[in-house]
């Protein structure tokens, strides 16, 4: 897919405008300055997704994230999707450690099975800033997490003018004249097949 490396210097420097993309994930630990933030900001409001995690949170202003940080931490290891009409997920994986989070404008997708928010969105103008309270989306183990692996495939299904159901595998990427749909059916083609052998 099509990606832009963020810098965090004071005077970012961008190949292209952020409007090119639909959703935005960023990576890395980030402490954004003033212009990134007016950026994104302005992002957000003309209809773009935004993702970030615990560890980008600092300086991000709570009318845009929807949440506050409550200097305190959790530890999990299963958590449930709040996804209206979804039917029920496995997110049972490895231990992670987690940051309380008091909601403030922002909705809870994916809570802890004690009830704590780790996963919120919040709409912003035409757009939609999603927080994960697990820095880096990683467990103990240093190996994504399930919920956070589940909250990537809602944030890419909303990005992308299709949707694919099914127990089968797929692959979406955008080119430059539209969309090309790879499916992969994991379980393999079977069939029986009689042959007769001539005298």
């Amino acid at each position: 897919g099509r990606g832009e490396q963020i810098s965090a210097s004071p005077r970012p420097r961008v190949s292209a405008s952020l409007s090119a993309y639909r959703a935005i994930v960023a990576g890395g630990r980030i402490e954004w300055p003033a212009e990134w933030i007016k950026r994104l900001d302005e992002y957000v409001r003309n209809g773009g997704t935004l993702v970030l995690n615990a560890a980008q949170i600092k300086n991000v202003p709570e009318q845009l994230s929807g949440v506050r940080l409550l200097n305190s931490t959790g530890e999990a290891h299963n958590a449930r999707c709040l996804a209206p009409g979804e039917e029920p997920q496995d997110l049972k994986g490895q231990i992670f450690r987690y940051e309380k989070i008091e909601l403030k404008g922002a909705n809870a997708l994916i809570m802890t099975l004690s009830g704590e928010p780790i996963v919120t969105f919040n709409r912003v103008g035409k757009g939609t800033v999603v927080f994960a309270g697990v820095p880096d989306l990683l467990g103990e183990d240093e190996r994504i997490t399930p919920f956070a692996a589940h909250m990537l495939a809602h944030v890419f299904a909303d990005a992308v003018p299709v949707k694919v159901t099914g127990d089968v595998e797929y692959l979406i990427n955008r080119t430059a004249n539209g969309w090309v749909v790879t499916m992969l059916n994991n379980n393999g083609v079977f069939r029986s097949e009689e042959r007769r052998v001539g005298k």
